[in-house]
């Protein structure tokens, strides 16, 4: 009786915290992908997303320096491209890397 009690209320703890935590998902739907500046207005990375061994691409005899502090994250970038395509669009693997 005391495992069978022990059992239960484990389980009731077990699906209280699945249905306590938020997905994925749902964060990822409070996101706008429609331009850059809605994108970093309504997400936590201001400088931009990029894959993780991803680099910005500046052009030669530019003024400007690369961006090296947007957030690393093949899997959000992917996200990120998914909805919107133009968000990278020099297509060097960060998108809205802001300069």
């Amino acid at each position: 009786m005391t495992r069978t009690a022990s059992a239960i209320a484990a389980g009731a703890l077990a699906l209280t915290a699945l249905v306590a935590v938020p997905s994925s998902a749902d964060a990822a739907t409070k996101i706008s992908y429609t331009n850059c500046t809605n994108y970093r207005a309504s997400s936590h990375f201001r400088h931009g997303v990029g894959r993780t061994h991803g680099g910005d691409k500046v052009k030669l005899g530019s003024k400007s320096k690369p961006v090296t502090n947007f957030k690393h994250s093949t899997e959000l970038y992917k996200v990120a491209i998914k909805h919107n395509p133009d968000l990278d669009r020099d297509r060097d693997g960060v998108a809205c890397e802001k300069h």
